[in-house]
């Protein structure tokens, strides 16, 4: 079971994955990432990420899940998080922090959402 979860994390991360569309073929490319501050999910912590090209520009943006927070979705009713996107590119990104959360049971509608997943909800306004 653990394994399917974690496909579909992958999966619903990277519909969120940003591209860039053009590389030099001369260019080194240095990517780097950002993360955001690590916050209580689960029995462990969870926290955002942003990882960026050589030219600045975001590639992927995701949430990392620590050992702990992955190995207590089984044995936990839901919880969640709400994440803040790294501060130092939260305006070239747009979002301002990632509402996460697990759903062991699922929910409404029925039959759509009834199997244990992941939320993950983007958003442009601050936590506030």
């Amino acid at each position: 079971m653990k394994n399917n979860l974690f496909a579909l994390l992958l999966l619903a991360v990277s519909a969120f994955a940003f591209t860039s569309c053009e590389k030099d073929d001369d260019e080194d490319p240095k990517p780097h990432t950002h993360y955001g501050t690590l916050a209580n999910f689960g029995l462990g912590k969870a926290q955002t990420y942003v990882t960026m090209d050589a030219n600045d520009l975001p590639v992927e943006m995701g949430v990392n899940l620590n050992k702990a927070a992955y190995e207590s979705i089984e044995s936990q009713a839901d919880f969640s998080a709400s994440l803040n996107v790294p501060v130092d590119v939260q305006n070239l990104m747009g979002f301002k922090h990632v509402y996460f959360n697990w759903n062991q049971h699922g929910h409404e509608p029925m039959p759509v959402y009834t199997i244990p997943h992941f939320d993950v909800h983007f958003y442009y306004q601050s936590q506030a």
